[in-house]
């Protein structure tokens, strides 16, 4: 039986410093090199997400997933979600470019083992990453 499995940031209080390396979900998150600060929870729009550097994160699932879906928030320059696959290859990228709002991103390409998001001006904002677990 499937089932999907979440990593929500919603549950975390303002301005709690999860990065540079942390897990939530089986998932384990991991700031880019490059500096620009640790990853924190931050609150825009009411609205509690992991607030990440401009020169990413990445995230390791538990799994090489056949979809996953999240849902983001830009509030300064676009942001860059790849997915990529065990051996380090990008299946699949998507760019987010609607300016101070919340979208959700479905990304296709089964064997997805890494998301890795970056861009945003340090202002990139991840709410939630679901995983379909087969």
């Amino acid at each position: 039986m499937s089932f999907v499995l979440c990593a929500d940031f919603t549950i975390f209080p303002d301005n709690l410093q999860l990065g540079p390396v942390f897990s939530l979900a089986a998932m384990n998150f991991q700031d880019l090199p490059g500096g620009g600060g640790a990853s924190f929870v931050n609150q825009t729009n009411g609205l509690n997400g992991l607030q990440f550097p401009d020169t990413g994160i990445e995230a390791n699932l538990p799994i090489s997933a056949p979809w996953t879906g999240m849902y983001v928030g830009q509030f300064n320059s676009p942001i860059v979600i790849e997915g990529v696959d065990s051996n380090g290859g990008v299946i699949t990228t998507y760019a987010v470019n609607k300016p101070n709002s919340y979208s959700f991103v479905n990304l296709p390409g089964g064997g997805i083992s890494v998301l890795r998001f970056g861009g945003g001006g340090g202002e990139g904002v991840i709410v939630s990453i679901c995983i379909l677990v087969p």
